[in-house]
């Protein structure tokens, strides 16, 4: 089993100052990672398992549409929690990425 998922969780707005009706929206995002732990070889599953997470992780800070070409704002954080879990009598890797996605309107 191998599985991920992509949401969106949260939404923040702000006014951007002096700027008049410019706004800053910063979309909360969500990536879950699942990957079954194979009992034989359990250090596979977890190598496999990271080079995954790895792969995802480059994916996400090397894109060119996520994130803003602004200098003021060019910071790039991606929080990830690892962990196992037993989802439907099933030994998981499990990971969540979340990161923010800024979208500036002019209203």
């Amino acid at each position: 089993i191998n599985g991920w998922s992509v949401s969106r969780d949260s939404v923040d707005d702000e006014q951007e100052d002096g700027s008049g009706r410019r706004f800053l929206r910063t979309h909360g995002m969500l990536v879950r990672g699942y990957y079954a732990i194979k009992e034989a070889t359990p250090t596979s599953s977890e190598e496999t398992f990271q080079s995954l997470l790895d792969a995802v992780h480059s994916a996400i800070i090397s894109s060119t549409t996520i994130w803003l070409d602004q200098p003021e704002r060019n910071v790039k954080t991606v929080n990830t929690t690892m962990t196992a879990a037993m989802i439907s009598n099933v030994l998981m890797h499990t990971a969540e990425l979340r990161f923010g996605v800024d979208e500036i309107t002019v209203t």
